[in-house]
């Protein structure tokens, strides 16, 4: 159950970001772990990308949309304390796939 609402998760944000990116405005649409759809747009179009700063800025932006479109766990939760990091270190690497930036790329990379 946890694979199928995962894999729609992530067909949201493929979609989302696939309707995002031609508009410049957003960079991506995150989804939560949980079984209600939470997306997360975030901005790009102040940032220059062909920057270091501004591409550093928009990792940050995403790597802080991940997690809140995820969710978080308390101590008392961490049996979903793996599937939340996966699903936040998925939407980012989505995210960063989605985008096509060469430099936001080998950022994530590192």
């Amino acid at each position: 159950m946890n694979n199928l609402n995962t894999r729609k998760q992530f067909i949201a944000l493929a979609l989302g970001v696939a309707i995002s990116v031609p508009a410049i405005s957003t960079a991506a649409t995150m989804t939560s772990a949980n079984n209600d759809i939470n997306p997360i747009t975030v901005s790009f179009a102040d940032l220059n990308l062909s920057q270091d700063k501004g591409v550093e800025t928009l990792y940050s932006r995403l790597k802080a949309g991940a997690k809140q479109s995820c969710g978080t766990v308390s101590a008392r939760q961490l049996n979903l304390f793996r599937s939340t990091k996966e699903c936040a270190e998925t939407a980012l690497t989505d995210a960063v796939d989605s985008i096509g930036n060469k430099k936001l790329t080998e950022l994530h990379s590192s």
